[in-house]
């Protein structure tokens, strides 16, 4: 996960981040991250970025292979 810049309308508690932020070499993105627990987990589309993660590792690859196949990967 790039650095996080600064919040535009973001919550962040301990290693919680919630909201919209400002990543380095990245721009504006949308977090739902715990941060020190990879792997995260990057939604792009023509118009927003989702970055997505979970405590548990587990989570974040079950989410990955099933986006995987539902998109017909």
């Amino acid at each position: 996960l790039p650095r996080i810049a600064r919040s535009t309308s973001g919550f962040s508690f301990g290693a919680v981040r919630r909201g919209h932020f400002q990543l380095d070499s990245i721009g504006a993105a949308t977090l739902f991250v715990t941060l020190g627990n990879p792997p995260y987990i990057i939604v792009r589309s023509a118009r927003t970025m989702l970055v997505i993660g979970f405590r548990d590792p587990a989570k974040a690859r079950q989410l990955i292979e099933d986006l995987s196949r539902r998109a017909g990967g």
